[in-house]
């Protein structure tokens, strides 16, 4: 049995998740998602992946009840992170994938699992995870050039662990799809904050000649804005992770696409993984790019 301790929103859901599905190993151990800290935040996070997923498409899953005894003491307690040999915090999870080494029968995960990824494993468990969605046109991808941007706002901009991506960002990004990849110069804009989204983007529209497209007001429901993220070919996201698995998640292989991301999610630590078709631009390092073939010397 392995149990996890839900927290952030459903881009941290996701990852937590696809930690559990790789530990476990085999289709039979069951993995239960402990939701009860989700209502600790500021701002409330929902329990979004059990919007997101069909359960029955992937038994082993289930949720706690939050009245339940167990699920109670394993969020006040934080069992996932301390308790000897049958813990994984995000720094052993990274030990686990590298070494091989079988998994205790009972587990107890607690922890955000954003780095220590082969990136053929966590293909494979997003295989898994897309198979659980159930169809809906908003995947359907788009034909053209069009370049999808995601920007977060909001409540995230409060944050300064998420202080990562500026203006400068997303000029640099939105020049690498125009004059490397051959992207158009039809920008199609997803966010949760029309007013910042305008203002981070004002210089690379006017620099670009960009036909500007932003949505007014975001989606009653994130599930369609997340879909939304997956459909197109070429795609400009900031260190949301909500972003991230929305692009992973989408139409198409991802060798066909093209992702720009920052290579952070938070300003502490560099992403580790590289998805086919990324580029990674360094916030540390006047944003530099990354990609799999420079990586490989191609």
């Amino acid at each position: 049995m392995i149990y996890v301790r839900l927290a952030g929103g459903l881009g941290n859901q996701l990852f937590q998740t696809a930690a559990a599905l790789l530990l476990a190993a085999s289709e039979e151990r069951q993995i239960v998602l402990v939701p009860n800290g989700l209502t600790k935040y500021a701002s409330v996070r929902g329990l979004d992946i059990a919007r997101l997923l069909d359960f029955g498409k992937i038994k082993q899953l289930s949720i706690a009840s939050e009245n339940s005894l167990g699920a109670a003491l394993i969020d006040k307690l934080r069992i996932g992170r301390w308790l000897p040999f049958l813990s994984v915090t995000d720094a052993k999870f990274s030990r686990l994938c590298g070494d091989g080494r079988s998994m205790p029968s009972l587990l107890f995960l607690d922890g955000y699992y954003q780095s220590g990824w082969d990136v053929k494993e966590l293909l494979r468990i997003a295989d898994i995870i897309k198979a659980a969605i159930p169809h809906s046109g908003g995947q359907e991808p788009r034909d053209g050039d069009v370049i999808g941007v995601h920007v977060r706002g909001g409540d995230f901009l409060n944050v300064p662990l998420h202080k990562v991506v500026d203006e400068k960002y997303y000029f640099h990004a939105i020049k690498d799809l125009i004059e490397v990849q051959g992207a158009g110069r039809e920008l199609c804009c997803i966010t949760d904050d029309p007013d910042y989204a305008r203002a981070v983007l004002r210089y690379s529209v006017a620099r670009f000649g960009l036909q500007f497209s932003a949505i007014e007001r975001p989606s009653s429901d994130l599930l369609d804005d997340f879909r939304r993220l997956g459909a197109f070919r070429f795609c400009v996201i900031g260190n949301s992770t909500f972003s991230f698995w929305g692009y992973l998640l989408g139409s198409g292989p991802l060798s066909a696409r093209v992702l720009v991301s920052p290579k952070q999610f938070t300003n502490k630590r560099d992403r580790d993984f590289l998805l086919p078709g990324e580029v990674l631009l360094d916030a540390k390092n006047e944003w530099r790019r990354t990609s799999l073939a420079e990586e490989n010397g191609l």
